[in-house]
């Protein structure tokens, strides 16, 4: 269990709720794997954490407020988790990043240039600032996500959060937050995870627009893609012979690198 989630649910288990803020971190990785740790104990789990500005306010051109991500995971009867897990800009930098490496353009509600201005060029949009989900909403929430974190654990927000991946003699500093709400508190856990299975499922069941094959909650999108995958991760050409090549350079046995029924464009190596 990692610390801070595992405290939060301790706590949650003896108050109800359990909050633990966390000051001068690192990357935390994917948001969902510590939600989702919390709702396997029967809590309520909902994790956040502050990056360095990329986002501009709205109307604005400079980076003020990262793509701040928040998970929220929901313990459920059914197989299909229910875990909300999203960065709060229109699209996250590693997808413009991929397009940058496959030389694909990118929609121009990603990202604009320094100046402001509209690009659908990943390059310049890597050089510029990302735009936030839902222009002003997603900004909002993003802005409190990094307020949230920052000033609760009395660490870095704002343009104290420092670069993933610049001077390494310079600490990364973000601040992060765990919250779990321990169920039994408010009612009978079995009851609750019935009642969210089945709105759930009817959401999935749903009616659906023309052309629509299925519809889904959150979350479950990425379980099915991960029960598909077989213990694969699908990968771009590019991205497969640039980590080929790095092994090669570090005399790392690139083995486990090996094809499996590729597509047009994409290769698929074994995890």
């Amino acid at each position: 269990m990692v610390p801070a989630i595992g405290i939060a649910i301790d706590r949650s288990r003896r108050y109800g709720t359990g909050v633990v803020a966390v000051r001068h971190g690192f990357h935390f990785g994917v948001a969902r794997r510590y939600a989702v740790a919390a709702a396997d104990a029967g809590c309520v789990g909902i994790a956040m954490c502050n990056t360095r500005p990329l986002m501009p306010a709205p109307g604005g051109a400079e980076r003020v407020v990262g793509n701040n991500p928040i998970a929220i995971a929901i313990p459920t009867a059914g197989e299909v988790p229910l875990v909300l897990d999203m960065a709060t800009s229109e699209a996250a930098m590693g997808k413009i990043r991929m397009a940058a490496k496959s030389g694909q353009a990118i929609p121009p509600t990603w990202a604009v240039k320094a100046d402001g201005s509209s690009t659908t060029s990943p390059e310049e949009a890597i050089a510029g600032l990302l735009l936030p989900a839902a222009g002003p909403k997603g900004f909002g929430l993003s802005f409190m996500i990094d307020m949230l974190c920052g000033l609760l654990s009395g660490g870095a927000h704002g343009e104290a959060v420092q670069p993933l991946y610049g001077d390494p003699a310079i600490p990364y500093d973000c601040s992060l937050l765990f919250i779990a709400i321990d169920v039994p508190h408010f009612r009978a856990l079995k009851d609750f995870k019935d009642e969210a299975e089945a709105a759930a499922r009817r959401i999935r069941a749903g009616r659906k627009a023309p052309g629509i094959e299925q519809l889904h909650t959150p979350g479950s999108i990425e379980w099915a893609r991960r029960r598909d995958a077989g213990g694969s991760v699908r990968l771009e050409p590019t991205v497969l012979d640039m980590l080929r090549r790095v092994a090669a350079e570090l005399g790392v046995d690139a083995s486990i690198l090996q094809n499996h029924a590729p597509e047009a464009t994409k290769e698929t190596t074994r995890a």
